[in-house]
């Protein structure tokens, strides 16, 4: 357990030690850490007192996660984000990719899960706000995920992907005058993507049936 909870210790049994309190403590370099990993000091002889583990060793821990996403390696990616979250439960971006793993593996309802958590500290968190909307839309629950679209491209207005999926759930909506808004403003972000034709055929003939021009796949996301 504490070789898992802290990977970076070359002998945990070692580092470790049990304190007179009823918790464990791990020791290092006269530094001495919770197992949640959070750094004990013990002030004067005061009661020792847990901080923050320093922000730089949670970034190190991000990195290496994304590294694991990077080359697939989602099983050894979700230990490292559950790590994370053990030492900081709302770190959102720790939240948002672990909730894009559940997704891939097929657990939408924990995704969700981990977006919302992500949303209480972070009410307009881009990645959040888009990742949960698309799952809203896939339960056919449109108006919401409109909210949640608005609220991505509010935070970041470049957001391509936000852009294109609010002007399609607002085309099943029935408001073509804002889908069009927001496709010009793709077209405006991305004139020459692989999209481009697409929308302008969406731009010329907005009443036609979508399902009648659907290209092969979505925009990367």
């Amino acid at each position: 357990t504490l070789k898992r909870l802290h990977p970076e210790l070359e002998q945990p049994l070692a580092q470790s030690r049990v304190q007179d309190s009823p918790f464990l403590t791990l020791a290092q370099k006269k530094r001495r850490f919770t197992p949640e990993g959070q750094l004990v000091l013990d002030f004067n002889g005061e009661e020792a007192k847990p901080v923050d583990l320093p922000g730089d060793q949670l970034g190190r821990l991000f990195l290496m996660a994304l590294e694991k996403e990077t080359l697939g390696e989602w099983a050894s990616a979700k230990k490292l984000y559950t790590l994370i979250l053990a030492i900081k439960p709302d770190h959102p971006d720790a939240l948002v990719n672990l909730g894009n793993i559940l997704y891939r593996l097929g657990f939408p309802e924990g995704a969700a899960a981990h977006y919302l958590k992500a949303l209480e500290g972070d009410p307009h968190h881009p990645e959040a706000n888009y990742n949960l909307a698309n799952i809203l839309e896939e339960q056919g629950n449109l108006e919401d995920a409109v909210m949640l679209y608005r609220r991505a491209l509010k935070r970041e207005p470049y957001f391509l992907e936000a852009c294109f999926n609010l002007a399609r759930v607002l085309e099943r909506l029935g408001d073509l005058q804002g889908a069009q808004e927001h496709w010009r403003r793709y077209l405006d972000l991305d004139p020459q993507g692989d999209w481009s034709n697409y929308i302008k055929r969406r731009l010329r003939d907005p009443h036609k049936d979508p399902s009648e021009d659907t290209p092969p796949g979505p925009p990367d996301s």
